[in-house]
């Protein structure tokens, strides 16, 4: 059972739509973490996500239809349908359980990992931001910057970090677009929402977990790579919220590698302490749904060898 071909169902679509982008062209290549619509000529679109949430949401259910067919073979789309939950048959289909550790990948260390730094010691300005290690979280179902004032003047500070294994796009892509994407989990009112969220580099020293040492300005770039989007405005409706790249941040996606993003408060950037808290909630990929995303519009040489082959999962 190949997925390039169920992805390609309608079904196959509308579940990976759970994960925040449904696509809407015919899917030419798909790894775990990300799939190639072909939008027509030599245009195509790519959407990456951290972790590798398509292993994760389609493995079970390929396993379960192999499984089912050393039974009895059965009709592989409508077991599929059955194993994915989307038309069950319960009276047709045998049941059967498999060892979560073993078909899916783990909350949190995995590449191309996502989560944050908090520098939460109720301390100075100057020592928040430039503390030399903080606490690193990658189990973190939701992103949160923090950027605070206190009880007699303290601070915390928080830095997240978004890694996307991007090599699907090839050496000879050319990037002509590119658009990340947060989701807001939840609205409120915010105290200093004048403040920002930044979308800058990072680098981690590792691409599938965070250590203390990897919150140290040092690792974190001050270029912005899109427009920043308020406080204020990301927290105002549960929704993405999109950062279209500029030309620095187009030359910071990886066409071989691993794309490494992050997120820090505008203040943090500046250097300039807040008067007021100030918080932006938003999901992770450990959520599971409406997770981050990097979708990238590309074009690929008249010509070249486009050889988009199953990769990763279900082959």
């Amino acid at each position: 059972m190949k997925l390039l071909e169920i992805v390609n169902t309608e079904e196959g679509k509308y579940l990976l739509g759970t994960l925040g982008q449904k696509p809407q062209n015919k899917i030419v290549h798909i790894t775990a973490n990300s799939f190639i619509e072909h939008l027509g000529g030599k245009e195509y679109k790519a959407t990456f996500f951290s972790r590798r949430p398509i292993e994760k949401l389609f493995q079970p259910i390929i396993d379960k239809v192999e499984i089912a067919n050393e039974y009895k073979k059965f009709n592989q789309r409508e077991a599929f349908l059955h194993y994915s939950g989307l038309e069950t048959k319960a009276y047709k289909y045998p049941r059967i359980y498999l060892t979560t550790s073993t078909f899916n990948p783990a909350a949190g260390a995995n590449s191309p990992v996502d989560g944050r730094l908090v520098q939460s010691d109720n301390t100075t300005w100057a020592n928040a931001r430039n503390s030399t290690g903080a606490t690193p979280d990658v189990t973190e179902t939701t992103i949160t910057v923090v950027q605070g004032e206190t009880v007699g003047g303290t601070f915390n500070i928080a830095r997240c970090v978004f890694l996307f294994d991007t090599a699907a796009l090839t050496s000879s892509a050319t990037i002509s677009a590119a658009t990340y994407s947060l989701y807001s989990s939840a609205t409120f009112n915010n105290s200093e929402a004048g403040n920002s969220l930044s979308l800058v580099a990072c680098t981690p020293a590792a691409n599938n977990t965070l250590a203390t040492g990897d919150y140290n300005t040092a690792n974190w770039g001050t270029t912005k790579f899109a427009t920043d989007i308020t406080i204020g405005t990301f927290t105002t409706s549960v929704a993405y919220s999109d950062f279209a790249l500029n030309a620095d941040g187009l030359a910071a996606i990886s066409k071989t590698s691993i794309t490494k993003f992050g997120i820090r408060a505008s203040n943090d950037i500046s250097n300039t302490a807040p008067t007021a808290r100030s918080f932006a909630f938003g999901n992770y990929a450990d959520v599971g749904s409406n997770i981050p995303k990097l979708v990238v519009t590309f074009t690929v040489p008249s010509g070249a060898p486009w050889e988009l082959m199953m990769t990763g999962v279900g082959r």
